[in-house]
């Protein structure tokens, strides 16, 4: 009977594995549609989405909001003000901070790009226990795979 344990608990690993190449191939290619149609990557259009949400955002709290690293969010945040879709101006109740805003080049961006990957979840209708589900799930995958040595 092991043997027929082992053939059902292969048919399972290998529908985990097809849904996460699927996932990971529609990340890529949103990605890629994200650099080449509009110059940014997913992480920049989701800057942009919760700088618009909440403009103006202090630095400081975009990044507890992500909870990226200070020089992953820095790089972002200066490639978008390079490419004038932000604003950054010194915070006028802290010398010391930064505040970011989305330039009207930004708005247009943001309204033309398809709001897709997971900044989507902050505009769908709540579904509590969906979202549990899922949270437990991907937390779970990291431990499948392995990956817990790479997270945060």
């Amino acid at each position: 009977m092991l043997w027929l344990h082992n053939i059902f608990m292969g048919k399972n690993s290998i529908s985990l594995i097809r849904a996460w190449v699927r996932y990971d191939e529609a990340m890529n290619a949103y990605n890629q549609l994200l650099r080449r149609q509009f110059q940014i990557s997913g992480l920049q259009l989701a800057i942009l989405r919760m700088v618009a949400e909440h403009a103006p955002l202090r630095l400081r709290e975009l990044r507890s909001q992500l909870s990226l690293h200070p020089a992953t969010l820095g790089q972002a945040v200066d490639s978008l003000v390079k490419k004038e879709l932000l604003e950054r101006y010194a915070d006028p109740q802290d010398a010391r901070g930064r505040v970011v805003a989305v330039t009207a080049s930004g708005k247009e961006l943001i309204a033309a790009a398809p709001l897709a990957g997971p900044v989507r979840i902050r505009y769908a209708p709540e579904d509590a226990e969906k979202y549990e589900r899922l949270e437990h799930a991907l937390n779970e995958l990291v431990e499948l795979f392995g990956l817990e040595p790479w997270s945060k």
